[in-house]
């Protein structure tokens, strides 16, 4: 199996966390450019939200779970069902997809803390709030986490292209950073 055949996603969410309804929304307008069916995992709990994945592990090739609180929680719950059933599980957390990820894409919590703590220097020094430039950050503060160990476990194969571009790769259980 390759990612490009992956044809239906389960996205796993809370439907009670509006920034999960918001992630799901994205995955499913990048769903339908991509040609893939979305299919919805819910659960307002852990024990929900992996009866949920139990039900419908068979009508996904593949799971995204975005930065939802109540899929962190039972990540390792979640894990264990991909694994059993050789599902690869892509985050948008680093910490989601260390926890039993294939592949994670999301922001670097270290570089997002320091760009809060210049502003929160800024407030300290007398600064208003109300006097702070809004900032983004840029896609340097983004990282990609590829586990080759859950690859070969679930038979994916991840291209070098993309290892070429990852900034942590666990391989023989060790995570490097490059």
């Amino acid at each position: 199996l390759t990612l490009p055949d992956v044809e239906r996603v389960g996205v796993i969410y809370n439907s009670g966390e509006a920034n999960s309804v918001t992630i799901r929304e994205f995955a499913k307008e990048a769903c339908d450019a991509l040609g893939m069916e979305l299919i919805d995992i819910t659960g307002s709990t852990t024990a929900e939200m992996v009866a949920s994945l139990n039900a419908q592990i068979k009508d996904v090739d593949a799971i995204y779970i975005g930065t939802d609180n109540t899929a962190a929680s039972s990540i390792e719950s979640i894990s264990t069902v991909a694994l059993r059933e050789k599902v690869a599980i892509v985050a948008g957390d680093i910490d989601i997809a260390r926890s039993g990820g294939l592949i994670g894409f999301g922001f670097n919590y270290y570089q997002v803390g320091r760009a809060t703590g210049e502003l929160v220097v800024e407030i300290l020094k007398g600064t208003p709030p109300s006097e702070l430039e809004t900032k983004i950050l840029g896609q340097d503060s983004l990282i990609l986490f590829v586990n080759t160990d859950i690859a070969k476990e679930i038979g994916v194969e991840i291209p070098q292209s993309v290892l070429d571009l990852a900034n942590l790769i666990v391989t023989d259980g060790v995570e490097t950073e490059r």
